[in-house]
C-alpha cells in the first residue's frame, strides 16, 4: 500500500493541504474510486482529481474533520492518520460500508455481517451487533449511536448503541439509503417506496414518493432540501426539507450510482469509469451537473 501524509489546516469549504510537496491548493474533498483515495482539487465546476493519497484498498472514507481516513485492505480494517501517516489496524475482517460522525470522532463500519464503531481515543474497534445486507450507516455527531439500513429479510432501520442490541425503528424494502440534516436533530431514509423521517425512539413518517430505485440520499448543508440520487429516473429529485414539495427533477444523461457530499451544496453522482468520468452536481448557484477530470499524476 502507499500513502502520502496530509497536512489540514482550514475547514472543509477552504481546505488547503501539502501532500509531501505534490498537491498544493485548494481541496474541494476527498474521493474514493478505483481502488484509490483521491483529493478533488480547486472549485466545484473547475476541479480535478490529484494524486491518489491512498492506494491497494478495497474501501476508504475520509473524516470531516480531515484527520484520518479509514480502509479495508488485505483482511484487515485500519485507520490513517493524515497528520503523521501513522497506520493502526482497528479489526480483521472486510467492509462495504464506512460512516464517520459529524465531528470525526467516531467511525461506524459494517464487518462481515456485523456492525462496529471505533471512537478515536480507543485503541481498538468493538462491535455493535450482528445485522446482515447492511445498505448504509450513519453515526451521530457525539458517536453516541450508529443507525443503520439493511436490505434482505431484515430490511429496515436499526439503531445501535453499547450494550443493547440492535432497535428496529422503522421498514425498508430492499434497503436504501440513510442521511442526517446538518443539525443532526432529525434522521432520513429512503428506499424504492420514498423518503422517510425516521423518528430515533421508531416509527416513520412519509415524506415524498416519486422515487423509483435510489441510488443515494443526503440533506444539503444548509439543511433547506433533501436530495435523492434515482437510477430508474436518471435524474437528481430535490426537495424542500420543510415544505416537503418537490422542487425540481432534475435530469442527468447517465443513471446515477451514488449521491456522496462533496460539500455543503455538491454531490458525486456516479463512479468513474473507461467511458464515463467522474460527474458531480452542484447546487450553489442553481444546480448544474460537472465533470471532474483526473490531473496529470495517478
Amino acid at each position: 500500500m502507499q500513502y502520502f501524509a496530509l497536512l489540514f489546516c482550514l475547514s472543509w469549504s477552504s481546505l488547503q493541504a501539502q501532500t509531501n510537496g505534490l498537491v498544493t491548493g485548494p481541496i474541494s474533498g476527498i474521493v474514493f474510486e478505483r481502488g484509490s483515495l483521491h483529493p478533488v482539487l480547486g472549485v466545484p465546476g473547475s476541479s480535478y482529481l490529484g494524486p491518489a493519497l491512498l492506494k491497494g484498498v478495497d474501501l476508504a472514507e475520509a473524516s470531516p474533520d480531515g484527520r484520518w481516513v479509514a480502509f479495508a485492505r488485505s483482511g484487515q480494517i485500519a485507520v490513517l492518520s493524515l497528520a503523521d501517516g501513522v497506520e493502526r489496524v482497528l479489526a480483521s475482517g472486510s467492509s462495504r460500508k464506512m460512516a464517520w460522525s459529524a465531528q470525526g470522532n467516531a467511525l461506524a463500519f459494517e464487518n462481515e455481517g456485523q456492525v462496529w464503531w471505533w471512537r478515536v481515543s480507543a485503541e481498538l474497534a468493538t462491535p455493535l451487533g450482528q445485522l446482515s445486507d447492511v445498505t448504509d450507516l450513519v453515526a451521530d455527531a457525539d458517536g453516541e449511536f450508529v443507525f443503520a439500513a439493511v436490505g434482505g429479510a431484515e430490511s429496515g432501520v436499526y439503531r445501535l448503541q453499547a450494550n443493547s442490541p440492535p432497535q428496529r425503528l422503522a421498514t425498508l424494502e430492499g434497503g436504501g439509503w440513510l442521511s442526517w440534516d446538518p443539525s443532526q436533530r432529525s434522521l432520513f431514509a429512503c428506499d424504492q417506496r420514498g423518503v422517510w423521517e425516521v423518528g430515533w425512539n421508531g416509527g416513520a413518517v412519509r415524506l415524498a414518493s416519486q422515487v423509483r430505485a435510489p441510488a443515494g440520499l443526503a440533506v444539503s448543508g444548509d439543511n433547506r432540501y433533501i436530495v435523492v440520487a434515482d437510477q430508474a429516473l436518471r435524474a437528481v429529485l430535490i426537495y424542500d426539507r420543510f415544505t416537503k414539495a418537490l422542487l425540481e427533477q432534475h435530469e442527468l444523461s447517465f443513471a446515477p450510482t451514488r449521491l456522496k457530499p462533496l460539500g455543503a451544496k455538491v454531490f458525486l453522482l456516479n463512479e468513474r469509469s473507461e467511458t464515463q468520468p467522474l460527474e458531480a452536481l452542484s447546487m450553489d448557484a442553481g444546480t448544474q451537473v460537472f465533470f471532474i477530470p483526473a490531473g496529470v499524476q495517478q
